[in-house]
């Protein structure tokens, strides 16, 4: 029977609503953040006061501020005003007083079109810089356009309707998988930075995690290690010197190492012991890696440290970076069929997407156990063998049984086809 009640019109969030009491209607509109309740007789004056709202929405514009003030001015007052970590607001500094001020200095901010954004563009492409130096650049410039338009100075953002070049090829890092997983193990015994080199491999920690480790933040009954900190050049201040500061998003996170790992740092902090009592070491801040200078370790010491052992050894991926130790981690565990998501709380990302797109890279031994799936499959078909016999024999898939008092699908056309021939 079909159903003759009349059907209720949806209106879109910030469409307004009208509600039928009695013989009269209530009108709930908002308009520019306020909201306004009205009673009319008729609905077509319901109707009349909705539209009325969207118009006065649509046409509103944030009052016109201060039009001839600079990019230079505006930069100079916008900046105090971002709440992000000291390191952003630095490198934000730094892309404006290079790149942007240079050419947008004393021009008027609100004069700024799409033509400027795209010579802006080209001087840039100009200059050399890569499309990711592009597109962080353009990203400062575009949010301080997006809170001029809020402060009423600018009416719109050019920079959304102008295209920013894209990087033209992603970048394939290089990383040990398979047999070379093993391989590297066994080629950085003896190595100067044997420890460190081992440690980041079976833990998945970031350069900067690795320099910031101290002895407290480990737990060796636990086989856990707190991470809460990393170690960063001082771009701030330029001081050229290594501070503390938060992790990369923020959370600091606990991760469970193996035990081989956990045997590699125990026998770390026995030497590190013996050589204290004996004087030829300090170590007040107690981090786990040290420098000659009983200091910590400094990152670019470890990369240019890294990049001569990959070249010492051949039969490694020659464009490995340190870096790439980490997608490793990643990629191992998920070859030994590790829940995606540990792994991903692991290396300290908020998505496991995240962490199968960029650190997670398809190695041979899994494509061959993908292909020996279909080898399977193609195996049993060759065999002539009814579909459902196929399917119950594949040791990949589980053939439902129908539940007791149903009947399978395929039995009942069978039984409904004979009753039509009948």
């Amino acid at each position: 029977m079909e159903d003759t009640r009349k059907k209720r019109k949806y209106r879109g969030r910030g469409n307004g609503n009208i509600k039928k009491i009695g013989k009269r209607y209530s009108v709930t509109t908002t308009v520019l953040g306020i909201r306004r309740y009205t009673t009319v007789n008729t609905i077509a004056e319901a109707e009349q006061i909705i539209r009325a709202a969207k118009e006065e929405n649509r046409s509103w514009h944030p009052p016109m501020a201060n039009l001839k003030m600079t990019v230079q001015e505006y930069a100079v007052t916008w900046l105090p005003t971002l709440k992000v970590k000291a390191t952003t607001l630095a490198s934000y500094e730094s892309n404006l007083a290079l790149y942007v001020l240079p050419f947008f200095g004393n021009r008027p901010i609100s004069t700024i079109g799409c033509p400027d954004i795209r010579s802006f563009l080209s001087a840039l492409s100009d200059n050399g810089c890569s499309e990711k130096t592009v597109k962080n650049i353009v990203s400062v410039l575009s949010k301080m356009i997006s809170c001029a338009v809020a402060d009423g100075i600018c009416k719109t953002n050019p920079v959304a309707f102008v295209d920013i070049p894209r990087r033209s090829e992603r970048f394939e890092p290089d990383r040990v998988m398979d047999e070379n997983y093993y391989l590297f193990i066994h080629l950085i015994k003896g190595d100067k930075y044997e420890d460190l080199y081992f440690i980041a491999l079976t833990t998945g920690m970031r350069k900067g995690e690795l320099i910031a480790l101290k002895w407290s933040d480990i737990d060796f009954e636990k086989r856990e290690i707190l991470i809460k900190h990393q170690m960063q050049l001082d771009k701030v201040n330029g001081t050229g010197k290594y501070v503390e500061t938060t992790l990369k998003n923020a959370k600091r996170r606990t991760i469970v190492v193996s035990k081989a790992t956990i045997e590699r740092l125990k026998k770390m902090l026995n030497a590190q012991r013996i050589m204290e009592e004996s004087g030829y070491l300090k170590n007040p801040e107690e981090y786990v890696f040290l420098s000659e200078d009983d200091t910590h370790l400094k990152a670019s010491s470890i990369d240019k440290r890294f990049r001569r052992f990959i070249l010492s050894h051949p039969e490694l991926p020659q464009k490995m970076r340190f870096h790439d130790l980490r997608g490793s981690f990643v990629t191992h565990l998920f070859d030994l069929g590790a829940s995606p998501k540990a792994v991903s709380a692991m290396v300290g990302h908020s998505t496991v997407g995240f962490t199968a797109d960029f650190y997670c890279s398809p190695s041979k031994r899994t494509m061959i156990e993908a292909a020996a799936l279909l080898d399977e499959d193609f195996r049993l078909i060759s065999q002539n063998k009814p579909v459902r016999s196929i399917i119950s024999s594949s040791p990949h898939v589980t053939l439902r049984e129908p539940e007791e008092g149903k009947h399978d699908s395929n039995e009942q056309m069978r039984n409904l086809s004979d009753e039509n021939s009948d």
